[in-house]
């Protein structure tokens, strides 16, 4: 697969600037951000990890839309950005209080299977109180929102979104395919505070977003892979061998993830970042 920003070249100037001069690692890494994975997709233990490694990292990790365990809120394991989709699992003000961010999700990002499906057979005891919904019963959410047809649409519910909790930034996310420019003006003027798009694996490909204007950077399967995934695409089987992408409680034994696994892969990407912003001047 070939993408746009894999063509582009940097252009470096003849005079670099040292390294040191270079904003640290510490203050990069708090624009870091993990993508939006549910609990239900993957399991507690990966779901907790990402959230505590983003938490002592000073960043944001996502929650997916698949609600968080009310004894993780406001811990160590809550999850900084929470998503609100079309089938608002798990969605109550407590879930919505406990935010920094509140991301409304317009668009379904990469997994194997039915964007924005969760089979079933993956809908345990556990995971459906989260949910608020019942045992081995699918749970769908497809794109788009389903309440949202327009512009004033999604206006409405970004302003229900700030009513259920006033300190958090509303982020809507958006798919990064052509046109996406002309949507993004119009979800700016629907009053929402953050935009995000795009799937980022390096810190040359940070380094490209910084030049094209993000402020906040987000990592989705790259931290996964950290925890010990290894791409097998049976994420919505429960079949997962290493204990990431399941709800199976004897193949999550095999999990052997750990936050600080994430904590390094972030903090390599951001002296990457440093390393391309000192020989660009």
């Amino acid at each position: 697969k070939i993408n746009l920003r894999g063509q582009l070249e940097f252009n470096y100037p003849k005079k670099s600037v040292p390294i040191e001069e270079v904003e640290s690692v510490d203050s990069i890494v708090t624009r870091f951000k993990t993508g939006a994975m549910s609990y239900g997709s993957i399991s507690k233990e990966a779901h907790e990890t990402m959230a505590i490694a983003m938490n002592m990292l000073h960043g944001k990790s996502n929650s997916g839309e698949g609600g968080e365990d009310i004894e993780r809120l406001d811990t160590n394991k809550c999850s900084a950005i929470k998503q609100v989709a079309s089938g608002r699992f798990g969605v109550t003000s407590r879930y919505l209080v406990s935010a920094k961010e509140i991301q409304i999700k317009m668009a379904q990002g990469a997994k194997p299977g039915e964007g924005g499906h969760l089979p079933g057979k993956k809908v345990y005891p556990w995971i459906a109180k989260t949910r608020h919904s019942t045992p081995g019963v699918s749970l769908i959410s497809p794109p788009p929102h389903h309440d949202i047809y327009s512009i004033e649409d999604l206006a409405q519910l970004i302003y229900d979104c700030k009513n259920a909790n006033k300190n958090a930034r509303i982020s809507v996310k958006l798919v990064s395919e052509a046109g996406v420019g002309t949507v993004a003006a119009g979800v700016a003027k629907a009053g929402a505070g953050v935009i995000l798009i795009g799937k980022l694996m390096s810190g040359r490909d940070v380094a490209i977003a910084a030049m094209l204007g993000a402020e906040e950077f987000g990592f989705a399967t790259a931290p996964l892979v950290t925890m010990g995934c290894v791409m097998m695409r049976v994420c919505n089987l429960d079949t997962c061998p290493v204990g990431v992408a399941t709800q199976n409680p004897e193949l999550r034994k095999r999990f052997t993830g750990k936050p600080e696994y994430v904590v390094n892969f972030m903090r390599f990407i951001a002296e990457e970042l440093r390393e391309y912003m000192a020989k660009l001047g």
